[in-house]
């Protein structure tokens, strides 16, 4: 009777830890099939079913998102035994480019694969050559020391009956893969060469799918992550592409831990970069989900913008209408980048040194803006504080000429922080610049004078020893230490 009930217990065991890992391979399926990259068959997603070679063949084929590229060529294929089959143009395709071998002359070979087969096609796929980099018949093991699987999942592979659900185990792993010679998941090359949308990777609900790929897209509410690490991630992702309300689902964690996320990201970001207006309404948690609102700074918006203009270009919406449709000084992304790019063609030719370009651009900001006088007479705007009311109406105060010369000074690589304290007795903001390996402070504000044509250089790029005269840095802030002479005009 007891070894009947312990047979019994070990059969419940093995059934339900079965249906863990099919259950996580549904998930791993469901995400691929979103990306188009796995689809089904008249039996849905059939992941019990055993993966044979021409099977494997369609589905590398469709997992690099070159399906369509394989049905609408016409390649030769010198094994006879797949002419006419479902998959004689994939098998065709994948020879050519030297992804499949064939079995014996003339033969492909119709029969099951193997896990090291499938894993074979896998590691061709990443760039890694047979023979000098692994050996196919233990690619599963070159798999775990690339740290692609586990050492748990390969044991979890029976090499006898290698399914479907093996396949897309391994399909969905390889996507954090590098491949050699590169620096990036191939999740990320996919998105880039278009193999799928930015849509579609939103579809997911992957946030860590979406992390690896550095989705260059606002993505939508609640995308899930199993890690405090990797939701961290997903939020700053989300601040890196603008996002202003930020919703995570943290399925098996505390309140407080997926409150310390939120403190942790925050942590991150120095002065001006991103900011909370109040903590107890804008990060809370409800169930699983933790939400931050937060606002984000135009500079720092910019300054991502213009170190990867690809990454915004390709997939970012550059209006974004549904957003401050009642500021009437909000400057969505696209009209930023013609406002910036217009100053940059007046301002900047071609050879010009970082000390002429510094000197063009903050020339540019004291010609051209005047300052928000309004800030003395009691009728002081929120929009005289953003570098948006400069580039649009000519006006702001020490906050906004700060912000537009770090703006300027991002968009020609030329390193710039802002740097808040206090001059004359105010609240005061100016900037220090690096030019030539050499950290300096500059003060627009100041050296503009009036609302005409004139220009000072008193605050143009001095030594500490010069300008902490007259300037205070806020307490907590830590500006670089500038030592070097005064650059002269």
């Amino acid at each position: 009777m007891k070894k009947t009930i312990m047979l019994l217990l070990m059969v419940v065991v093995i059934c339900t830890f079965s249906t863990i890992a099919l259950a996580d391979e549904a998930q791993y399926a469901d995400a691929l099939n979103k990306l188009g990259l796995f689809l089904g068959t008249e039996n849905g997603y059939d992941l019990e079913r055993p993966c044979d070679r021409l099977m494997g063949a369609v589905l590398i084929t469709r997992f690099l998102g070159l399906e369509s590229q394989a049905m609408a060529e016409d390649n030769p294929q010198p094994f006879a035994d797949v002419t006419g089959t479902y998959a004689d143009k994939y098998i065709a395709f994948l020879y050519k480019r030297g992804l499949i071998q064939g079995q014996a002359a003339g033969s492909y070979g119709k029969w099951a694969m193997t896990g090291d087969q499938f894993a074979t096609l896998m590691l061709r796929a990443l760039g890694y050559r047979e023979g000098a980099d692994f050996i196919w018949s233990n690619a599963l093991n070159k798999m775990v020391e690339l740290k692609i699987i586990t050492t748990a999942e390969l044991a979890g592979f029976n090499q006898d009956s290698f399914l479907r659900a093996d396949a897309v185990l391994l399909c969905y792993k390889v996507l954090y893969a590098i491949p050699k010679g590169n620096d990036m998941p191939l999740v990320h090359k996919l998105l880039w060469d278009d193999m799928f949308t930015v849509d579609q990777l939103d579809a997911t609900k992957d946030g860590t799918l979406m992390i690896a790929a550095d989705m260059p897209e606002i993505f939508s509410n609640e995308a899930v992550v199993y890690s405090l690490e990797d939701a961290k991630k997903l939020i700053m992702l989300a601040i890196k592409n603008n996002d202003i309300q930020i919703v995570v689902r943290m399925p098996g964690f505390s309140e407080e831990e997926r409150m310390s996320v939120a403190k942790d990201v925050l942590s991150e970001y120095t002065y001006g970069q991103i900011w909370l207006p109040d903590w107890n309404e804008n990060v809370y948690t409800k169930r699983d989900v933790l939400v931050m609102q937060i606002m984000i700074n135009d500079s720092y918006m910019m300054e991502n913008y213009y170190k990867d203009p690809a990454r915004y270009q390709k997939h970012y919406h550059f209006t974004r209408p549904d957003l401050f449709k009642d500021d009437e000084y909000y400057v969505g992304m696209s009209t930023w980048v013609n406002k910036i790019n217009a100053v940059l063609a007046e301002c900047i030719t071609e050879g010009m040194s970082e000390k002429e370009k510094v000197k063009a651009l903050h020339d540019y900001l004291v010609l051209h803006t005047t300052y928000e006088k309004t800030y003395y007479e009691g009728r002081e705007t929120n929009a005289a504080h953003q570098p948006r009311y400069i580039f649009t109406e000519g006006k702001g105060v020490c906050e906004a000429y700060a912000e537009a010369f770090k703006i300027l000074m991002n968009a020609v690589g030329i390193e710039c922080i802002m740097v808040p304290g206090e001059a004359g007795g105010e609240d005061h903001a100016w900037n220090q610049v690096r030019v030539d390996g050499k950290w300096y402070n500059i003060d627009v504000t100041w050296d503009d004078p009036d609302d005409g044509d004139k220009i000072r250089y008193d605050y143009f790029c001095i030594p500490d020893s010069t300008f902490y005269k007259t300037h205070t840095v806020d307490k907590g802030f830590v500006p670089y230490v500038c030592t070097s002479p005064a650059l002269k005009q």
